[in-house]
């Protein structure tokens, strides 16, 4: 998966791909952030209950608590699932803002024939 979102961003770096690749990309893009998301939303369900046992355990602050979960193991995924969810939602953006202008040449171009 990262490999595939990795190539789309390499690509993305020469800014020669056609409306139709763009268009792919997005379809891929959406795929994956909506996989993850799936991902996350697991770790969201859990979280509250592993957040509680760990404040009452350790009788620790909020700071603490906070800090002991992003420690752990389902914490880091969480962590990198943010900045993966929104690593995607930016090259999203980019993408669509790039084809919207590229709409905007072709219907500016041919009202010039």
């Amino acid at each position: 998966m990262v490999d595939e979102i990795n190539q789309i961003e390499n690509s993305l770096k020469t800014a020669s791909d056609s409306p139709g690749d763009l268009a792919e990309y997005l379809t891929k893009l959406a795929g994956w952030y909506s996989y993850r998301m799936e991902q996350a939303k697991k770790i969201a369900l859990v979280k509250p209950s592993i957040w509680l046992q760990l404040k009452v355990l350790n009788k620790s602050s909020d700071k603490v608590t906070d800090m002991t979960w992003e420690a752990s193991e389902d914490g880091q995924k969480e962590i990198a699932l943010d900045f993966e969810l929104k690593r995607i939602t930016k090259m999203y953006s980019s993408i669509d803002k790039r084809l919207r202008a590229l709409e905007t040449e072709f219907r500016i171009s041919k009202s010039q024939i």
